[in-house]
């Protein structure tokens, strides 16, 4: 009778703690890689994709570092902060500060040190560039002997044009084009990788690599469509021999094999679906690319 009595008390116990284990799975209080109640990683970058799209406002920041071995070599880096505000489609607002080094032999066999610092301002239809700092001592002495004077330039706000279609340039996809890409599978997942914290929000945490295939078709799919929206004139036949989309494609595609698998980590939030980060590194062989490049470049 104790024996039996003890069996269905260990009985009880294992379904409570099934239970119990069900409903913080499907509450998702703990929501392990394997959870059944997890959602699929597909599902997951196509919301973030959609609800990409309806941002409004945004801040975004970055860092590129590379590393040429090359006859001419150099670790190029280039950083950026940027704020920007499309609520008003046709009246954009947007600042954002750009940082660039060159150490290496940028000119011939010298080896030097070359930098800037720029802030950009873009203000409905018109853009502003304050080149804030430079230097180059091999540049600046070239630039005064043509004549030009880096100390009436450095620290003074340049206006520039910008395209007056600004509407459509900074929605920078149609809804046409957004299909395209939300109907492409241009990617592949090849592994979830465990949540991660961002200022204490959690993450979805992937590891992406691009489908070469697909990727060059979802490239002549954007330019063909890309140029049917500038010459609404013009038939599908006249842009497609004007295009040479099949031959576009399979350039694209070649480029892809050359430089190799292109893969990258996602970050999305898991209670708003938004991109938080994105790393990639990518070694690329450059005597594959062409008979004119030589060595390696590290990003």
């Amino acid at each position: 009778k104790k024996s039996g009595i003890l069996i269905k008390i260990i009985g009880l116990i294992i379904i409570l703690g099934v239970i119990s284990g069900g409903t913080v799975l499907a509450t998702r209080i703990w929501d392990p890689i394997w959870s059944p109640f997890r959602p699929s990683p597909e599902k997951v970058i196509t919301a973030m994709y959609e609800k990409t799209q309806a941002v409004k406002s945004f801040h975004s920041e970055g860092k590129i570092n590379m590393t040429i071995k090359s006859p001419n070599p150099g670790e190029p880096a280039i950083s950026f902060s940027v704020d920007s505000d499309i609520n008003d489609r046709k009246n954009i607002m947007g600042e954002g500060i750009f940082e660039i080094s060159f150490p290496g032999q940028l000119f011939g066999a010298s080896a030097e040190t070359v930098s800037a610092k720029l802030k950009i301002k873009m203000i409905g239809p018109e853009g502003y560039m304050n080149i804030s700092e430079f230097n180059s001592p091999s540049l600046t002495s070239l630039l005064m002997m043509m004549g030009v004077d880096l100390n009436n330039i450095i620290g003074t706000w340049i206006k520039f044009p910008m395209n007056q279609n600004t509407e459509i340039q900074t929605a920078g996809l149609t809804k046409q084009m957004q299909k395209i890409i939300s109907d492409s599978k241009f990617y592949i997942v090849k592994k979830q990788l465990p949540d991660k914290k961002i200022e204490e929000q959690k993450m979805y945490h992937y590891l992406i690599a691009l489908d070469n295939e697909k990727t060059a078709k979802l490239m002549g799919d954007l330019i063909t469509e890309r140029m049917k929206q500038s010459n609404p004139n013009q038939s599908g036949q006249e842009i497609n021999t004007a295009l040479n989309g099949d031959a576009t494609k399979k350039k694209v595609l070649e480029f892809l094999n050359k430089i190799g698998e292109i893969s990258a980590e996602l970050l999305i939030g898991k209670n708003d679906n938004l991109l938080y980060g994105l790393k990639m590194e990518k070694n690329i062989d450059l005597n594959k690319i062409g008979s004119e490049t030589q060595g390696s470049l590290d990003i």
